[in-house]
């Protein structure tokens, strides 16, 4: 939630910052202050990697004997191997990474919690962490793992412990939803290392998250654990997530030889050893070699970057699926729910020990985890299909009427269109091709092509390409297809339902002239805006809809008692979506019913709002708005009010070139969001002032949006104001002026300049998160 802070007017308050070469400098030392157990790990560890020369490569082997961890120093009760492993790192961008990750704790957490608390988390979390992940281990590897058995002998070295425990346990004190985000990130991504990557410190990496899991439970005070439970769109992100591991651990394995975990197995699903086409020209041509000829015409289909793209297409169907979960769409579950269903099946069929592919096929399993291990390829699909039908009331949102009717036409035109150019181009290219296909082994083939190489493994080539031309057609044509299928599926997962906009506008209008009363409330009325009516139809909210993300336009407008209702009621409806919301230019009143649910607010500005009833720009402070109005009498220029939609057309024709200069000359376009151009200015009940000069050229403009109170225009929010290149010194001031007066005359009770960007009110507080963010940014 961002809200613009509404004052009175004030004298300007100045400032001074640290600023030029000592600016670093000293921001260093205050960091240092505020986080010295992090700075002196830091001097520690870099220290000692370059004493050391481990800074490249890790320590050598002699330093990795004497401090690494691992199952023999432990069973060797060399227990402060654990904290002794915290010194050094795998090598030169696990050191940046580590730094990256310490600097993180002592930017955020460690003023938070203190160097002596930070310090007991993370020796708790690097023992615990190693100790419980090298026990694992070593029971399984007394148990007969093999996986586990060949961990036995690693030793490991690296902070990763303490720092994932440390980041996971300060998640109590993070507000929902970041701290599922948080606890959401780490295991994903410490989980899927563990199961598909196998390496000792990926176990070790696991065993620290639970611990720092633990922490934070302990850690958590009753304020934080007193949260609204996670909406449908959290539990859908969830899911999402859970589903994109299962698709990227494979990935991780197949370009990761040394991988060797429990799934790591799946990886044959995706990927297969590649073999050059004329080698295999060579070896089909031995009378002897007829079994392995065979073999080698179906490992042909793994041979260049069109099979490797194609290979891979379970894994971007996957993602795709879990972006559409992620929206909520029923569609979405619908293809999760076929695709691993195939998966499971394919999976059986390819990897169990009955199937007759499996004899001479080579996988690297080791043999007492080999019926588990050919188990895993059908086990994981068929656990998601589980949850996912357990999980169907989350994913009910449809796509508006026509979205795959139109999908699937665009998917047919694709395949008639592609089957063509590959028939028609085989028959041209048949000579490049061993054996020559005819046209009818074209027709035949064309849906090999379709298919992921690695799911052919059973069907023999017909002929294969021998020259760039065939090899480009053959290998090309699957991926062109599915490039067309699957961003006409992700345009679909991102379509809304269509409404009449006129209808909905009219409507909203109604309501922002009967209780439109805050300054931005008329910004509702811009096109491209979306509108919510509540239940009774007397409030509503009106919203863009951005990458998933409903950016909410100031507060719901309706009467005053119904806004916290709205509010919720929105949300729930935003959630239903699978929209994350963002109320942005709210009042007070609303950043403060959001913090009561938990919410996280930034001021992104401050609102500029003059009373009226007795401004006369009299005394000191007001001289350049009196000097301005002196300078535009001198040299003949008047303020004339106008509606730009009636203005004559050469008014309006400098109005327009004004707009187009200040926009060369900012390098930006309108902002059409909270900052009007000249679309905006096309309303009957937007107020326009020009400065105009006895010749009829326009030097400057205002515009004036309404604020309304039971139909009647009760103040004024200023909007588009645009000044000419050589326009008279003063031109905004003798406007802005002009227009105040105006409205006290007419009984308006405030106008409004709107927001300064950037500009806190409670400037003096130190900001932190995005706040600071922000105000770094803008400095």
């Amino acid at each position: 939630m961002t809200s613009p802070q509404r004052r009175p007017p004030s004298p300007v308050q100045t400032g001074t910052t640290a600023r030029g070469r000592f600016g670093v400098v000293v921001g260093i030392g205050r960091l240092i202050r505020q986080a010295p157990l992090s700075a002196i790990f830091l001097l520690l560890l870099w220290a000692i990697g370059a004493f050391t020369g481990s800074l490249k490569a890790g320590p050598p082997q002699q330093l990795l004997l004497g401090f690494g961890t691992g199952v023999g120093p432990l069973e060797h009760l060399r227990l402060g191997s654990p904290l002794t492993s915290a010194l050094f790192t795998s090598g030169l961008s696990a050191y940046f990474l580590a730094t990256a990750m310490v600097a993180g704790i002592a930017v955020f957490i460690e003023p938070r919690w203190g160097s002596l608390r930070l310090f007991w988390l993370a020796a708790a979390s690097q023992i615990a962490g190693s100790v419980i992940g090298i026990e694992l281990i070593r029971l399984l590897a007394a148990a007969g793992s093999g996986w586990a058995g060949g961990l036995r002998t690693d030793l490991i070295v690296g902070p990763w412990p303490l720092l994932l425990g440390v980041i996971v346990a300060y998640s109590a004190a993070v507000q929902a939803p970041w701290r599922l985000r948080i606890q959401l990130s780490v295991f994903v991504v410490v989980a899927a290392l563990a199961l598909y990557s196998g390496y000792l410190e990926d176990v070790v990496r696991l065993a620290s998250a639970c611990i720092g899991l633990l922490l934070a439970k302990l850690l958590a005070t009753k304020s934080t654990v007193r949260t609204p439970r996670a909406l449908q769109q959290e539990a859908r992100t969830l899911f999402a997530a859970i589903l994109v591991a299962t698709a990227i651990g494979p990935v991780i394995t197949a370009f990761n030889h040394r991988a060797a975990g429990p799934l790591s197995v799946l990886h044959y699903l995706f990927v297969s050893p590649q073999l050059n086409p004329g080698d295999l020209v060579n070896l089909c041509a031995e009378p002897q070699a007829v079994l392995r000829c065979a073999e080698a015409s179906r490992e042909l289909r793994f041979h260049g970057a069109g099979p490797a793209v194609m290979s891979l297409l379970p894994v971007m169907l996957v993602l795709l699926v879990a972006y559409g979960l992620r929206r909520g769409r029923r569609s979405a579950w619908l293809a999760a729910l076929v695709l691993h269903a195939l998966l499971a099946i394919l999976g059986l069929v390819s990897f169990l020990p009955w199937n007759p592919h499996q004899q001479g096929r080579e996988i690297s399993i080791i043999q007492a985890d080999s019926a588990l291990a050919q188990l895993m390829p059908f086990l994981v699909p068929v656990v998601v299909v589980l949850a996912l039908l357990s999980t169907r009331r989350l994913f009910r949102i449809p796509a508006p009427t026509g979205t795959y009717r139109q999908l699937a036409r665009t998917f047919g035109l694709a395949v008639i269109l592609v089957a063509a150019v590959y028939i028609l181009g085989g028959s041209l290219l048949s000579s490049q091709f061993t054996p020559s296909p005819g046209l009818w082994e074209l027709i035949q083939d064309f849906p090999r092509r379709l298919a992921p190489p690695g799911y052919l493994g059973l069907i023999p080539l017909p002929f294969l390409p021998t020259t760039a031309p065939a090899t480009l057609l053959f290998e090309w044509s699957g991926v062109l297809v599915w490039a067309v299928a699957g961003l006409g599926r992700l345009r679909a997962f991102r379509r809304e339902a269509s409404q009449d906009p006129h209808l909905e506008m009219a409507r909203a209008r109604e309501i922002v002239h009967q209780y439109g009363d805050h300054a931005l409330s008329y910004l509702t009325m811009w096109d491209g805006n979306r509108y919510w009516f509540n239940a009774s139809g007397s409030s509503f909210v009106a919203y863009r809809v951005v990458s998933a993300v409903a950016i909410v336009v100031g507060d719901p407008i309706g009467p005053e008692q119904e806004t916290a209702a709205s509010v919720a009621e929105f949300i729930r409806f935003s959630t239903g979506h699978g929209w994350t919301t963002c109320f942005y230019s709210t009042t007070e009143r609303l950043r403060d019913i959001g913090a009561t649910a938990g919410w996280p607010s930034v001021e992104v500005a401050q609102e500029a709002y003059l009373p009226l009833g007795g401004i006369t720009f009299a005394g000191k402070r007001f001289q350049d708005v009196r000097t301005a109005g002196s300078r535009a009498g001198r040299e003949g220029i008047t303020a004339r009010w106008l509606s730009f939609p009636t203005a004559e057309p050469e008014i309006a024709e400098q109005i327009i070139e004004l707009s187009r200069e200040w926009i060369a000359g900012k390098g930006l376009p309108e902002m059409g969001f909270t900052l009007g151009g000249i679309d905006e200015l096309n309303d009957p009940e937007v107020r326009c002032l020009v400065a105009i000069n006895a010749a009829g050229r326009v030097h400057g403009i205002t515009s004036w949006l309404p604020v309304y109170r039971d139909g009647i225009p009760i103040a004024w929010t200023l909007d588009y104001l645009r000044r000419g290149t050589d326009a008279f010194k003063g031109a905004m001031e003798f406007l802005i002026s002009t227009a105040a007066l105006k409205f006290q005359d007419e009984g308006a009770r405030f106008v409004s300049l709107s927001g300064a960007p950037l500009a806190r009110l409670a400037a003096q507080d130190r900001p932190v998160g995005l706040q600071w963010l922000l105000e770094r940014t803008g400095s």
